[in-house]
C-alpha cells in the first residue's frame, strides 16, 4: 500500500509515513496513546514512498500475554481514497438536490408574475391592433414571455423527482 519493501521500513520511525496534511492535534493524540500503550484509531493522511499523500484510517492494538506483558503491537491501515471520493460525490448530489428544490421554488415565483404580464399584454393587444408598431412590440413581449415560460418549465422539470422504471432487456 505504501510502496516500501520490508527492508526499507522495518525498524524506522513511523514519522517517515506522516504527511504534513495530518493535523498536529492528531499526531499528538497518536503519540500520547502510543506512549501509554493504549489502543487507538484515527483518520490521518499517510505518505507513500513516491510522495503521494492519501487519507487513511489507522487502528493500533497492543498485544499482551497472560501476565500483562507487552509482546508487540498490531496495526491495521485502510486507504480511504475511494471512500472520500464517494463521500464528496454524495455531498455534491445532496447540493444538486437542494438546487433542484430551490429551482422549483424560483420557477413558481417567476411563473406567477409572467402569467399576470401575459394576461395584461393580451388585454392590451386588443386595443392596439390598429397600430402596427405597438402590435409588434406586444407580439415581441409575448414571444419573450413564452421563452421565459420554457425556461421555467425546464427548471420545474429539473426539480421534479423522477421515478425509476425497472424493465427486463435482452
Amino acid at each position: 500500500m505504501l510502496g516500501y519493501s520490508a527492508e526499507e521500513i522495518v525498524g524506522r520511525n513511523v514519522s517517515l509515513l506522516y504527511s504534513d496534511d495530518t493535523s498536529e492535534r492528531i499526531i499528538e493524540f497518536m503519540t500520547r496513546k502510543a506512549d501509554r500503550r493504549e489502543n487507538w484509531d484515527a483518520e490521518v493522511f499517510r505518505k507513500k514512498k513516491n510522495g503521494k499523500v492519501f487519507p487513511a484510517w489507522i487502528s493500533i492494538s497492543y498485544i499482551v500475554d497472560e501476565k500483562g506483558q507487552e509482546k508487540g503491537a498490531f496495526s491495521v491501515m485502510r486507504d480511504l481514497t475511494e471512500f472520500k471520493r464517494l463521500e464528496m460525490d454524495l455531498i455534491h448530489a445532496d447540493r444538486m438536490a437542494t438546487i433542484g428544490t430551490m429551482a422549483t421554488g424560483i420557477a413558481h415565483d417567476i411563473r406567477n408574475p409572467l402569467a399576470g404580464i401575459e394576461i395584461g399584454l393580451e388585454a392590451l393587444s386588443d386595443s392596439v391592433r390598429e397600430n402596427k408598431d405597438d402590435a409588434e412590440i406586444i407580439e415581441t413581449l409575448h414571444d419573450e414571455i413564452m421563452g421565459l415560460n420554457e425556461v421555467v418549465t425546464r427548471l420545474l422539470d429539473y426539480g421534479r423527482k423522477r421515478s425509476i422504471t425497472i424493465q427486463s432487456i435482452d
